[in-house]
């Protein structure tokens, strides 16, 4: 089977990983959906103490909480040929760039689902955008993280 050639980072030579997700995978998948099923339990708390009578942009953020929480989830799962790298793959670090990328998309998927909450959360406590803007920073973060230890090791 030849692999799909999806950037110029991705090498046809690489041989294609499987990896199964360790136990902090799985945690970092729960800890995900926790700000998800905090979402949807105020929006139903709002919607019991007024009556009905929500703001629509509860349910807007809600749902895109909970679509981002499923793309990101299975993109969690995504073969080594779906993954176009930022540095080059080579046969000896191509298990580490993959579990490192796979890692990016747990603790994105984490990050975006918090700073959903903090939106719903926001139009009742405008306090709450500080949580928002927190989130951006902490991805900036993260992302920069992951550029260094993706380079250091390519």
């Amino acid at each position: 089977m030849k692999l799909i050639n999806l950037g110029s980072r991705v090498p046809q030579d690489v041989p294609n990983v499987r990896f199964r997700p360790a136990l902090v995978d799985h945690l970092l998948e729960l800890v995900a959906f926790l700000p998800v099923l905090a979402n949807w339990i105020y929006i139903l708390y709002k919607y019991r103490q007024t009556g009905g009578d929500i703001p629509s942009d509860l349910y807007e953020a809600g749902g895109t909480a909970l679509f981002l929480f499923l793309l990101l989830g299975a993109c969690g799962y995504c073969p080594l040929r779906c993954i176009n790298f930022p540095f080059r793959v080579k046969p000896h670090n191509v298990v580490y760039q993959y579990v490192l990328a796979l890692r990016l998309v747990r603790v994105t998927n984490i990050i975006f689902c918090l700073q959903f909450l903090f939106v719903t959360l926001s139009l009742y406590h405008p306090r709450a955008t500080i949580g928002c803007a927190l989130c951006i920073g902490l991805f900036i973060l993260v992302f920069i993280g992951y550029m260094a230890l993706a380079y250091s090791r390519s």
